[in-house]
């Protein structure tokens, strides 16, 4: 069965508001179309950038798995940056334990205390996004230039201000709880004496804190070398073919078509370039696929459909191909003009031995 996908013009709606749709598309298609047998599958336009991976007709995410990396990261650090308020505010509770207990002498409860720090880690938090807000500005035009990218801060939207309010206000509470009850509950007489016992609970706390700070330290300075690694091996993976000193023309022009051998050995002979071919497309770009290719032991009636572009005998030296098995197109044998050369995943694909 071949799933064909249609994307619908109702970008605000989803396929499930339309019941049968798919299922007469379908039928259409398959009463037109004997040759296949097709199923019409909707998605909606809102989709197409995050959701736009598929695997037998449903979707198997796509860009939205980045969103998704890049946020728990962002989660991370912000954690990150958490514990170490967390642990700076409860390694300054010595200098601050006069002033706790004084507060404390003059008739301040511990509610006000608390409420007190919590204020003092959301205005923290508030200076810590107002400074990252510039940072990200100035530097987004230059991370656009180097992504080829169109981000931008949508100081317009109020969305963006809601967020932000609510993403400062509950790190700040989230920073600035443990602190707050941690240096609410001093003595006020010890805490002027300078005499305050912070316990073993409150040790294994902070502790406890800082493995985690190092775990997720680790996890992310391992993460991004396997991101460094994995980038390095898709630039220099083997891809078939030899990309380096390799140009690629593109030419409507019949002349050129006609005349190409010639074309091709006065180059050659000019020691211009070594090799050269007349394809109908690139080797990394198969815009055209057809469809009802068949095989001995393929079980479905209506054939496969693969990405197919024709070449000449000179397109495998000039790309610098490796055969498993087989051999080039060659002028010497005639039936070459009906033969396909095809690469691993499709002899994978067929069920061939390579």
């Amino acid at each position: 069965m071949v799933k064909l996908l249609f994307s619908h013009v109702w970008q605000n709606r989803e396929p499930t508001k339309y019941p049968g749709l798919e299922q007469k598309l379908t039928n259409i298609f398959r009463t037109n179309l004997t040759d296949i047998n097709p199923e019409i599958l909707l998605h909606p336009m809102s989709k197409w950038n995050l959701y736009d991976s598929f695997k037998n007709g449903k979707n198997a995410g796509g860009q939205i798995q980045y969103v998704w990396m890049f946020a728990w990261i962002s989660i991370f650090i912000l954690l990150l940056a958490s514990i170490n308020f967390i642990n700076l505010s409860t390694a300054r509770s010595l200098k601050r334990g006069k002033e706790i207990g004084i507060l404390k002498s003059v008739g301040v409860n511990r509610r006000q205390l608390i409420a007190g720090f919590l204020v003092e880690s959301i205005l923290s938090v508030s200076c810590a996004f107002l400074i990252a807000l510039i940072v990200s500005t100035l530097l987004l035009p230059w991370i656009n230039t180097i992504t080829n990218t169109a981000l931008h801060v949508p100081f317009t939207r109020l969305q963006f201000y809601l967020y932000s309010f609510l993403g400062i206000l509950s790190i700040g509470v989230l920073a600035g709880l443990y602190p707050a009850l941690f240096l609410s509950s001093f003595n006020p007489i010890l805490a002027l004496k300078g005499k305050m016992n912070i316990g073993k609970r409150g040790f294994n706390a902070r502790k406890g804190m800082v493995i985690v700070q190092f775990a997720i330290s680790i996890f992310l300075m391992i993460a991004t070398y396997l991101v460094i690694k994995q980038l390095h091996y898709t630039k220099d993976r083997p891809i078939g073919y030899k990309s380096s000193n390799l140009v690629n023309i593109t030419s409507t022009s019949q002349l050129i078509s006609k005349n190409f051998e010639i074309l091709r050995k006065e180059l050659i002979g000019q020691r211009l370039i070594q090799e050269a071919s007349l394809t109908s497309n690139f080797v990394n770009k198969l815009t055209l696929t057809g469809g009802g290719f068949n095989w001995q032991g393929n079980e479905t009636k209506e054939g496969s459909i693969m990405g197919i572009f024709t070449i000449d005998e000179n397109f495998a030296k000039t790309v610098q191909w490796n055969f498993l098995k087989g051999r080039n197109f060659s002028k010497d044998f005639k039936t070459d003009s009906t033969g396909v050369i095809i690469n691993e995943a499709a002899a994978k694909f067929m069920g061939l031995q390579t």
